[in-house]
């Protein structure tokens, strides 16, 4: 069966870089739980679309959808500048 691709993980990439080297990104990553981290990998990075990654993880698609989910707004979290850090306009 052909494996079909979804949209890369919605982090800017201008935001990433903002942030540090790919070293620190792939840190945070890393820091994911396993269960994020393997979604994240798979839909976001390797492209798979929500029905191939529940094949793989043996879970279902809701389960897949919901991880994702908590994996990008982990990162996302990671990625903004704590409270009180941000210039005033």
């Amino acid at each position: 069966a052909e494996r079909r691709r979804s949209q890369p993980v919605d982090v800017p990439v201008a935001e990433v870089r903002d942030h540090g080297s790919t070293v620190e990104l792939t840190e945070l990553v890393a820091s994911l739980p396993v269960e994020h981290r393997e979604v994240l990998v798979l839909c976001g990075m390797l492209g798979y679309d929500y029905d191939t990654a529940a094949q793989v993880l043996d879970v279902p698609v809701g389960t897949v959808r919901s991880r994702l989910s908590r994996a990008r707004q982990r990162m996302a979290a990671r990625l903004e500048p704590p409270l009180g850090d941000s210039e005033s306009a």
